[in-house]
């Protein structure tokens, strides 16, 4: 971990009515395994860095914000349940990230919107 940036993240586990996993997918030529070259786009959990002064909720609610639209009205935030570290090239620094995943629960998202939207981000993978 040596000369690694320090970021302390929140990840959430969002789920739909109908329990799904709600991910979103990635496509940043900077961000990668380290040691890895860049393999194309990736899916992984709605979150990010925890800014300075906030607490995990107030991340995990501007993070859903920001990433798909959904307002805090719209979601259940539940427990911790996991925390992690991990080594990243992320937006190509090399980053050492502590993470916290958070379970949350929406009924913003539909299932078969999802689906559809999924279906459709995969084809345009495959291309």
């Amino acid at each position: 971990m040596t000369n690694f940036t320090v970021r302390h993240s929140i990840k959430i586990i969002l789920l739909n009515e109908t329990d799904d996993l709600l991910l979103m997918c990635i496509d940043d030529p900077q961000t990668r395994a380290v040691g890895v070259s860049y393999k194309g786009p990736f899916w992984c959990m709605i979150g990010g860095e925890i800014e300075a002064g906030e607490s995990v909720l107030q991340a995990a609610t501007r993070e859903l914000f920001e990433e798909t639209g959904i307002a805090a009205k719209d979601v259940n935030f539940g427990p911790i349940v996991w925390f992690g570290e991990c080594d990243l090239i992320l937006s190509g620094t090399p980053t050492h990230i502590k993470q916290q995943f958070i379970v949350a629960r929406t009924n913003s998202v539909r299932s078969t919107a999802f689906k559809r939207r999924l279906r459709s981000a995969m084809a345009k993978q495959q291309m």
